[in-house]
């Protein structure tokens, strides 16, 4: 039995499933480069709770409005001061699904990246899974703790 051979090198390894990640995803994808995405979970509506002004949304993401307030008002004191600017709360599911389809078809690797390696033509990603995965760049957006750390030398 021959053995298993791993999957052709990427453009991109995007380490992480968040909305960083995916819009990374799209921006590359947009710019015809090839793209993985490495997280330990399949595709899932983001946890944290996302919001931003309005009209420093592009159009697309203004579609993935829950909710928009068009009377904001920040109380720092005695008296309100207005804002005068919309604000956007975004549902997370439409958030998702939109940065999916803007990213067109991905490959996704459901895996924990242990380490990352340089070679000549790029790096190879190792997870605890097993998996090495080849890509001439990588992207660590796995959020504030991240998934790779740079070797601490002396």
């Amino acid at each position: 039995m021959p053995a298993p051979t791993e999957p052709a090198p990427t453009d991109a390894l995007i380490v992480g499933a968040g909305p960083a990640a995916l819009a990374l995803a799209a921006e590359l994808r947009a710019r015809h480069h090839s793209v993985r995405i490495v997280a330990p979970h399949a595709p899932q509506a983001f946890p944290a709770t996302y919001g931003a002004w309005l009209h420093d949304l592009p159009g697309w993401a203004q579609a993935c409005a829950a909710h928009v307030w068009t009377d904001v008002r920040v109380y720092t004191g005695p008296q309100p001061t207005p804002l005068l600017r919309p604000y956007a709360l975004l549902d997370n599911t439409r958030f998702l699904h939109a940065l999916l389809d803007r990213a067109g078809p991905l490959t996704w690797t459901v895996g924990t990246v242990t380490h990352a390696v340089p070679g000549p033509d790029g790096w190879t990603v190792h997870t605890r899974e097993g998996h090495a995965l080849s890509a001439r760049f990588v992207v660590d957006a796995a959020g504030h703790a991240g998934s790779l750390r740079r070797p601490r030398h002396p």
